[in-house]
Order: C-alpha cells, then structure tokens, then sequence
C-alpha cells in the first residue's frame, strides 16, 4: 500500500507539471509503474547531424586535403600529338583508348561538303607494361592496316636535360594480294618504323619533340625507289592555358622522293578535360600508321588538300 501511494502521488506531480506518460508497464508487484518524459526532451545531436535552415559555419580542419583539378604536364599529356609519338610512355597497368578520325581534302568544296563525306578511322589501344615499356595495337581503314609497336624510355628529363624513347612499330597490309606480282609473299605486306624520340620540355609552357626515323619498307613501287628512307620529324606543343595547348607537327625526307610524296605537316588544338584528351588537327597525311604518312604520298598543301580530324583518348 505504501508503495502505491508514493506511485499515485508521483503521478499527479507529473501531471501538473505538463509531463506525459509514457506506455505502461507492470512491476513485479502488479502495480502500474509507468514513466515519463517531459514533451520537449532534448537530446543533444552528434556534430554530423545536419539541422535543416541552419548554416555549418564550422571551419574544416586544418589537415583537411583541398583538392583542385589536376593538368598532367605538357610532356606526359598523350602518347601521341597529331600523328607521331612522344616519349610520354604509360604507367604500369595504365590502358588507354584512342580513336583518330581524318576527313577528306578541304578543296573537296561543296560537293564533298569540304572533306566531311569522306572519312579514315584508326582505332587503338596501349596498355603499360612497365613504367619504361608500352605496348600498343591498332587498325586502320586504309590499307586495311593493323599495327603494332613497342615503346621503350631511356632516359628522363630530370636527371637527364632531355627525355629519350625508342618506337618500334609493326604495320601489316591487309589488303588483297596484287595479282600483277608474282611471286607474290605475304611478307610483301610488312613495313618497319624505327624512331629515336627525343623531347625538351620548358617549364609547363612548351615541349619540343625531335624522332630521327628509319622506315623500311618490303615492297615497292619500281627498282628506283629504296626499300629504307630516313626521315626527321619534329613536333611542338605550347600551353595557352591549363588544359588547353596549341600542337604542330612536319616531317622531312632526306630523299629526292619528298619532292613527290609531300611531306606531312599539321597544326591543331588539344583539349584535355580530366577523362578525355580531344585533339583537333588539320594535316595533310592521309594515313594516321608511321610507315604510312611518313613515306605514302600526302596531300600537296598549296593546293589546299588539307584534311580536318581529331584524335579522342581515353585513359584508364
């Protein structure tokens, strides 16, 4: 009895004093015991709690990393610039996909629509093997050709005042057999391209690229014409602003035959957006294959056979 009265009179206490009970339970003497909570119970939040129309003006911690988005350096941007190598090799287990699309001649006018009717697609892929050892395969629309290369670093800029690589590409020519030849061997098909790529880079502002180049070729086309040309090309990009550069590219042939086959030149314009490089060239080769645009006839500039294309890589 006198522990129901205690109970009674903590229950009319309650209630004057605007609490509201809270479900009933049974003590183990049959009496109702009930709880209660007063209507505006506070409950202190943890600090990660977000309180609606309240502003965090908490500071973040002084440790805490400020990320900000990253531009690769000029040098390590792409393995490619228009259409010849850098000595940019890929990181181990780096795999990048790359799609090189070239139109037709501009002076194609009107009823090509300046080149766009017409198209060449190369479409690649290279994969790091070892931070100093890239690999690469690919195929293009013309000539039916697949390709494939190794890419060795020698040396880094750093220690070194330039960077140094070495390519070694492997074309084949898919097309059908020439029924004129005979005999006729499959190795007819093979074209060999050998380059030394040497780079300087100037700050982040500009990188230079100079690739001394053998390309040995096993058919040709008359008994004049060697199966070995040397070659010199050079190529440049020059930062505007953060992930936006200005490319361009030419070749020399020291052989009479440059005088006929033309030798290949382009400008173009990079953009790199964090998960894609888009380049957009105007050059006048025709092929986007080493052996191909170094040592096939290209378009003769004067005469306005330029082509429009653009190169997209994507990097995983």
């Amino acid at each position: 009895m006198q522990v129901h009265r205690i109970i009674k009179t903590i229950t009319i206490c309650c209630l004057f004093a605007g609490l509201e009970p809270l479900q009933g339970q049974t003590d183990s003497t049959g009496t109702d015991s009930t709880v209660y909570a007063p209507d505006s119970a506070f409950i202190p939040a943890p600090d990660s709690v977000f309180v609606a129309g309240v502003e965090d003006t908490t500071p973040a911690p002084a440790n805490e990393p400020v990320y900000a988005k990253y531009t690769p350096p000029l040098e390590s941007l792409s393995l490619r610039l228009i259409n010849g190598h850098t000595t940019h090799n890929l990181y181990k287990g780096e795999l990048e996909f790359c799609i090189q699309h070239r139109f037709g001649i501009l002076s194609g006018g009107n009823e090509k629509f300046f080149g766009l009717d017409e198209s060449n697609i190369r479409i690649g892929f290279d994969y790091g093997v070892r931070d100093w050892l890239t690999v690469g395969i690919g195929r293009s629309g013309m000539g039916k050709t697949i390709n494939g290369y190794t890419k060795f670093r020698l040396v880094k800029q750093g220690k070194w005042p330039v960077s140094a690589a070495w390519l070694s590409d492997w074309a084949i020519n898919g097309l059908k057999k020439d029924p004129v030849l005979d005999p006729w061997y499959n190795t007819h098909r093979y074209r060999y391209t050998h380059q030394l790529i040497v780079s300087r880079s100037f700050g982040n502002r500009a990188v230079i690229h100079l690739l001394p180049t053998l390309v040995h070729r096993n058919l040709v086309d008359s008994i004049q014409t060697p199966n070995d040309l040397f070659l010199l090309m050079g190529t440049a990009r020059v930062k505007i602003v953060n992930g936006l550069n200005l490319t361009a590219e030419y070749s020399y042939m020291f052989h009479s035959l440059r005088k006929r086959l033309n030798p290949s030149a382009g400008i173009g314009v990079e953009l790199y957006t964090g998960r894609h490089i888009f380049q957009f060239t105007f050059t006048n080769a025709n092929s986007m294959n080493e052996p191909m645009f170094l040592t096939d006839p290209n378009g003769a500039i004067r005469n306005g056979d330029i082509r429009f294309g653009f190169n997209i890589v994507r990097r995983w």
